[in-house]
């Protein structure tokens, strides 16, 4: 009997485990999921999230991980108002550790895609959460190659945000192609030489061996780019590849 049973409270409503969850405060969580008989814990709140969605969304780890442990009924794939699951929600705010117990489920569905067109993995990804994509990247039944609603594939977003771990993980393993290109013709080379990321550009030209001289839909290389911003460094690692030619504008 649980210590809700004992001292006669109604607790059917649910409520004070969604308070308790957006607040973060995961023993009272835990005290609460002793009712499990009593209470309706598959309720929403205002934004339509349940209570590990509302946990995940606030970023609270520890609630969230108890609600998993303790409330295996819980719905892992329910949506929010703009679609959002609670595996969204815990990937965009990098909680590596609530991403492992939900990807652990067998009932996750990891390939769910919010209002925003993102995905979890897009998600992590574009939160600099190298460690969070890492751990989507490779489970089996991620869609590795969805893009974005502006064209940009998991390699673009990383270029686009100078996550090196994630984007050298996306090319050893072979998930995704160097010179593949976003909706503008560009390549993650002109990500790199656009915005002066030398570390990532001598990696995309050295050991990925990305064609330098590919031009994005305006005619311009990465080279050009680079040259216009006078990103000297940039420039260097280009030339160094031994086939380019500098092409500002066609």
């Amino acid at each position: 009997m649980s210590v809700f049973q004992k001292s006669g409270v109604d607790f059917r409503a649910g409520d004070a485990l969604l308070l308790a969850a957006e607040a973060g405060h995961a023993g009272v969580v835990r005290m609460l999921l002793q009712c499990k008989e009593a209470a309706d814990f598959a309720q929403k709140n205002k934004e339509d999230r349940n209570c590990l969605g509302a946990a995940c969304h606030a970023g609270h780890e520890e609630a969230a991980l108890a609600i998993l442990a303790d409330l295996p009924t819980v719905d892992v794939n329910s949506e929010d108002g703009k679609g959002a699951t609670p595996l969204m929600h815990a990937s965009a705010r990098g909680m590596a550790s609530a991403v492992a117990a939900l990807l652990s489920r067998e009932d996750i569905d990891v390939r769910a895609v919010g209002k925003n067109g993102l995905s979890a993995v897009m998600l992590a990804v574009v939160g600099d959460h190298d460690g969070v994509a890492g751990q989507l990247i490779g489970h089996q039944g991620t869609d590795l190659t969805r893009r974005d609603p502006h064209g940009n594939s998991l390699l673009m977003l990383a270029a686009r945000r100078n996550s090196l771990a994630t984007l050298r993980m996306l090319l050893n393993f072979g998930f995704c192609e160097p010179n593949e290109t976003d909706g503008t013709g560009g390549t993650a080379l002109h990500h790199a030489a656009r915005s002066d990321h030398r570390e990532m550009a001598h990696d995309l030209v050295n050991l990925y061996h990305v064609n330098v001289n590919t031009k994005t839909k305006s005619g311009a290389t990465a080279l050009a780019l680079a040259a216009a911003n006078g990103y000297e460094d940039i420039v260097r690692i280009i030339l160094s590849a031994g086939k380019s030619s500098l092409i500002l504008d066609t």
